[in-house]
């Protein structure tokens, strides 16, 4: 992780943040809600890198993000899929030549 800003990084304690809990029922909610969503994301993640080809990787992270991606280049797409460039630009190609996917400038749309 690494800030794009300058900030500062507070230290709470176990014992201070528990505290907060039980005054804080809003704050409480928000947290436990952030955590729910971390843990998804890394059940999806880690779903989605037990798949063995490039194929199902891509075609179930389009499915998982509601059958449409937006990325910046293929570079930053393969590294979130555990691919190499290469790999994944072959993959794309594949499955826009067999209908399965459409791609648009910097997206990637399942075809249904």
């Amino acid at each position: 992780m690494e800030a794009t800003d300058d900030c500062e990084i507070a230290y709470i304690s176990k014992e201070a943040l528990l505290e907060i809990f039980r005054n804080n029922r809003a704050f409480l909610l928000a947290y436990l809600k952030i955590q729910a969503d971390f843990g998804m994301s890394l059940n999806s993640r880690i779903k989605m890198l037990s798949l063995a080809s490039a194929k199902e990787r891509l075609l179930y992270y389009l499915e998982d993000h509601g059958g449409a991606v937006r990325y910046d280049t293929v570079t930053s797409l393969a590294k979130e899929l555990g691919l190499e460039r290469e790999t994944l630009s072959r993959t794309i190609t594949a499955l826009i030549n067999d209908g399965s996917i459409t791609k648009g400038s910097n997206t990637l749309k399942l075809r249904y």
